[in-house]
């Protein structure tokens, strides 16, 4: 599960895994209190040309891993939200890409846009024609969606908080099917 938390990420670069990261009184999942430090992570950032080390947590009795994340990133983008909602924008008004930025990522954003878009915009049994458009834009934002993810499933930056089922392994017979 993805913490978003604000990060000053020139201290989190000068400091690495001295950074005062914050504590959970409880976990998020289960309620359980024992909550504890999980190692690092080392993840990448646009612009910043070493990997930060981002602080993991462990619940022992639902057993969920909790990895902390800038607040100014979604889950698995270099680039910030910030980034990614102008390159959006200037595509529905002005109808080209960014400058400085690589036209092959600005067009995965978009296609993402296009999906979550289409996803969330479209009434469900109603085949009526709609258009990407700023206001399109805004109210995803506003949701909580990630607006350039071209993901079915991982399309929220706040989970819903559902309990998720726990993976387990199960030994079969050999004579069984």
């Amino acid at each position: 599960m993805i913490i978003y938390f604000a990060i000053n990420v020139n201290t989190l670069l000068e400091l690495g895994k001295q950074y005062p990261w914050p504590r959970f009184k409880k976990c998020r999942v289960c309620g359980g209190y024992r909550v504890w430090g999980h190692g690092y992570v080392s993840r990448f950032l646009d612009g910043i040309n070493e990997a930060l080390w981002l602080k993991r947590y462990r619940c022992p009795d639902c057993r969920k891993v909790y990895t902390i994340r800038p607040k100014s990133h979604y889950r698995k983008f270099w680039s910030s939200r910030r980034t990614i909602l102008k390159s959006i924008f200037h595509k529905l008004i002005h109808n080209s890409w960014l400058t400085g930025v690589s036209r092959q990522r600005q067009q995965y954003w978009f296609r993402g846009f296009k999906l979550q878009a289409m996803r969330h915009e479209t009434p469900v049994g109603v085949n009526t024609p709609w258009e990407l458009s700023v206001d399109v834009l805004l109210r995803l934002y506003t949701a909580n969606i990630i607006i350039a993810t071209n993901s079915l499933k991982y399309f929220e930056t706040e989970p819903s908080g559902i309990l998720t089922n726990r993976t387990f392994a199960l030994t079969t017979p050999t004579d069984y099917g």
